[in-house]
C-alpha cells in the first residue's frame, strides 16, 4: 500500500513532462513584431536587473575521526589523530534570474501580448 502513492506521484511528475509549453500570442502580429517586442523588453530587463552573482552551500561538513588504540589487558587506551573534512558544495546562480522574467512577463503585457498555451 505505502508504493500507491509514490506510483501517484512518479505518473504526475511524468505527465508534467508532457505539458505544453506557453507560447505569446497577439492577433495580427507578425514573427518580426514578435521577435522585436520580446528583443526590447528582455533588454529593458537586462538593463533593469543585469546578471548579479551570488553564491550559496549546502550540505553538511561531514568529518572522520581518526583513532589510534591500544589494548592492553581489559584496558584500551585511545587517542585521536584528526579528522577529514567535506566542505559543503557551493554553488554560483543569478539573483536576479526571477526579476528580469518577471519584468519580460510584464512588459510583454503591456505590449498586448498574452501567454498561451
Amino acid at each position: 500500500m505505502r508504493l500507491l502513492p509514490l506510483a501517484i506521484m512518479a505518473t504526475a511528475l511524468a505527465l508534467d513532462g508532457c505539458a505544453v509549453a506557453e507560447h505569446w500570442v497577439k492577433r495580427g502580429a507578425t514573427d518580426q513584431e514578435f521577435h522585436a517586442d520580446l528583443s526590447g523588453c528582455e533588454a529593458m530587463a537586462a538593463q533593469t536587473y543585469p546578471y548579479l552573482e551570488k553564491t550559496t552551500q549546502f550540505g553538511n561538513v561531514h568529518a572522520r575521526n581518526r583513532a589510534s588504540c591500544t589494548q592492553s589487558g581489559v584496558f584500551m587506551t585511545c587517542t585521536g589523530t584528526g579528522a577529514d573534512l567535506a566542505p559543503p558544495t557551493t554553488i554560483a546562480y543569478d539573483a536576479n534570474e526571477g526579476n528580469r522574467k518577471d519584468l519580460v512577463h510584464s512588459c510583454m503585457l503591456g505590449k498586448g501580448w498574452q501567454l498561451a498555451r
